[in-house]
């Protein structure tokens, strides 16, 4: 994954993962485990939706989902860091 392509919430996982001691190049590659690749039943879960809704959806399917397991990831190192998150906006923890 190149730094260049990163989103301000990818770079916000990078910047929390470093503060737990992980240096640069291993948080990117977390991320891309953790966010940007799909296990199988999130892929079939994909095509299903595809089928259902048409090929032109593949791409906006792809990422929604992307988005969701950014959000659930990034929220799962704000609690692991004791973050108080409880009725706030994910865009608000970082504004």
């Amino acid at each position: 994954m190149k730094s260049s392509k990163l989103t301000f919430l990818d770079k916000k996982i990078i910047k929390l993962l470093q503060d737990q001691g992980v240096i640069k190049s291993e948080a990117l590659k977390i991320l891309s485990c953790e966010v940007y690749e799909f296990d199988h039943k999130e892929r079939s879960q994909i095509l299903e939706e595809s089928k259902h809704f048409g090929k032109n959806y593949q791409e906006a399917a792809i990422l929604k989902h992307i988005e969701i397991k950014r959000e659930n990831y990034i929220l799962s190192l704000l609690d692991q860091a004791n973050y108080i998150v409880a009725g706030r906006n994910i865009n608000d923890l970082f504004n």
